[in-house]
């Protein structure tokens, strides 16, 4: 138990549970994970000749780009926001079929509220 170790011990044990991990990667004991292992979220795909690079504990950083076909890479106009669950949706041919296919009206904004007679924004 660590309330009867010595302090030495302690951080000796505490130490070996970074440095081990790393220590059998390192000596071919254990593989790191790769590219390859990975697989992109919606709305990113992998970087060109990437699977076999380590992927050094974020994979999503390392391995994925955002795809610039995909409602993830569209900027909504004022007054819409992304469509739940659009991320992984193409976005079309241009940017009116993007807005169709990526956007909805944000009800939660000036833009899409119409005051009352006698009233302004």
């Amino acid at each position: 138990s660590e309330l009867s170790a010595t302090p030495s011990s302690i951080h000796a044990r505490r130490a070996m549970r970074f440095l081990l991990p790393a220590a059998l990667v390192a000596f071919g004991a254990v593989e790191a994970a790769t590219c390859a292992d990975h697989t992109c979220a919606a709305g990113t795909k992998k970087k060109a000749d990437i699977d076999a690079v380590d992927d050094g504990g974020d994979a999503a950083a390392t391995c994925c780009e955002v795809d610039d076909t995909k409602c993830a890479s569209h900027t909504c106009a004022a007054g819409t926001k992304p469509k739940d669950g659009s991320a992984g949706t193409d976005k079309g041919a241009d940017d009116a079929a993007a807005a169709e296919n990526c956007c909805e009206v944000d009800d939660n904004t000036c833009a899409s509220h119409t005051c009352p007679a006698g009233t302004k924004a």
